[in-house]
């Protein structure tokens, strides 16, 4: 008796662990490929000299969070992230995104500023690199060229509190609608009300997406970013902006599928 009932107990216990599988079998099918990737840290962004190494593995780590928040939103599931020596991430994700999702999420710190651009620098100057005391050349996402922006005054992203995916009443084009807080909003105010009729660069990643001219104050603490935007690069970008900046860039260095 003892004998059957342990058999019966050994065969109950194999067809729970068949149970199981079935149910991770299942839920890896909900979750989509998965795929591991190595990132390793942009080696201009950090200081490179040995004494420095402790801070690059911080900055690796400060990453991780705003990396896992990215992904999530981009509609990955992370299933494991991992700092490997000072300057590299193993992270472990499944879903149908595609690896171009990947890479903005990882390549781009989403650094957002709003500057004026210096109307006083001559267009050959730009043209060939200089800028006048107190700018600095950026050039222009869209290929346009370089533009001399200001380097003092102006307001970054760090009082950003929304950042939503929309389509422009005027255009029925892909936009972004950026809220910010009070101080934010405030400064915001002064920054286009001393300036009405002057242009301002919009700078992500030290890159100026666009440089709308300011028409009147802007009031209330939202405004609308524009750049030839796509459904699927807006919703990107957005998700960067409110996830917050990364602290450094990575680029992917290697990847494999876990399946």
């Amino acid at each position: 008796m003892m004998l059957k009932r342990l058999h019966s107990r050994a065969i109950a216990l194999i067809l729970l662990a068949a149970l199981g599988l079935g149910a991770c079998d299942r839920l890896a099918a909900q979750l989509g490929p998965t795929h591991q990737y190595v990132l390793r840290v942009d080696g201009e962004a950090v200081a490179k000299e040995p004494g420095d190494r402790p801070a690059t593995a911080a900055l690796v780590e400060e990453s991780i969070p705003v990396l896992n928040a990215r992904l999530e939103a981009m509609g990955f599931t992370v299933l494991g992230t991992s700092r490997v020596g000072s300057d590299r991430l193993v992270i472990d994700v499944a879903g149908t995104g595609s690896r171009e999702a990947i890479e903005l999420a990882v390549g781009r710190t989403g650094k957002l500023e709003f500057k004026l651009l210096d109307m006083s620098a001559l267009p050959r100057d730009v043209m060939e690199g200089f800028s006048p005391p107190g700018s600095v050349i950026l050039r222009m996402t869209d290929g346009s060229g370089p533009v001399a922006v200001r380097k003092l005054g102006g307001i970054d992203g760090e009082h950003i509190v929304d950042a939503r995916s929309i389509f422009d009443p005027n255009t029925n084009q892909p936009a972004i609608a950026i809220g910010f807080d009070r101080e934010g909003a405030e400064k915001l105010a002064a920054l286009t009300r001393a300036n009405v009729g002057s242009p301002m660069a919009i700078i992500v990643d030290d890159e100026v997406v666009s440089a709308p001219m300011i028409h009147e104050p802007i009031v209330g603490g939202s405004l609308q970013l524009a750049g030839g935007f796509t459904v699927e690069s807006a919703d990107q970008f957005a998700i960067m902006l409110r996830s917050g900046v990364l602290p450094a860039r990575f680029e992917i260095i290697e990847e494999r599928s876990l399946d």
